[in-house]
């Protein structure tokens, strides 16, 4: 069995997304031939300053929606529910679920998505209280699943297969950081909700630590 077959066992039409077709054989190679696999953390530490992080959250406006304790709630959740004990890929995943309303509020108020360096996000996620290596284990199982059910394929490539609008996702460079790819799902989610709508396609959710198994099962087919 080529590398090719065993992680990327798709057939029919990638363009069109034909999952009906795809999902019978996904989910027998998938439990079949890849077991739940850990999702292996980068040994790089976190450098990142808690009170760099909380001035970033004022001065990006993260705060104008995200109240303190002690103020008045104000669009989105307040802030003490952002601050939890969660891995990078978790947060990750929240990160992304955010996009659509931010998106909304920032077109109403006339502001732009704000940017975030590389260091400015592990200040960011020192000050949400996220850690390197507090993921829980990914499933990479789970993940092939996920990389076809929620759409992936209708702007990547996978092995070559897919749409190709945005990079083959077997050759993205961020996965053995979780500090490079938290920063790169924030970068990138925005413009894939704009692509997304502009081809009418659903913009995509991940629900509890399906992230995190996403990313297990890429970082396995590298």
């Amino acid at each position: 069995m080529t590398e090719r077959s065993r992680y990327s066992p798709l057939v029919g039409d990638p363009g069109g997304m034909s999952v009906k077709l795809w999902g019978a054989a996904v989910a027998f190679v998938a439990l079949a031939l890849l077991p739940a696999a850990g999702l292996s953390q980068s040994a790089e530490p976190l450098q990142g300053d808690r009170e760099r992080g909380r001035r970033l959250f004022e001065v990006k406006g993260c705060i104008e929606c995200h109240a303190p304790p002690g103020k008045p709630k104000e669009i989105g959740p307040p802030l003490t529910e952002l601050q939890q004990k969660q891995g990078l890929y978790q947060l990750a995943g929240r990160l992304w679920n955010h996009v659509p309303a931010m998106q909304e509020k920032l077109a109403e108020r006339g502001k732009t998505w704000p940017t975030l360096s590389r260091n400015e996000m592990a200040d960011l996620a020192v000050w949400l209280m996220a850690r390197v290596g507090a993921d829980p284990q990914g499933s990479a199982a789970r993940g092939q699943v996920l990389l076809l059910k929620k759409g992936c394929l209708k702007c990547h490539a996978f092995f070559g297969e897919g749409a190709g609008v945005g990079p083959d996702l077997n050759r993205y460079p961020h996965y053995d950081s979780s500090l490079d790819w938290l920063t790169s799902v924030w970068d990138h989610a925005s413009k894939m909700r704009a692509k997304a709508e502009q081809l009418g396609t659903e913009y995509p959710r991940f629900e509890a630590d399906e992230m995190v198994d996403l990313v297990a099962f890429l970082k396995l087919s590298q």
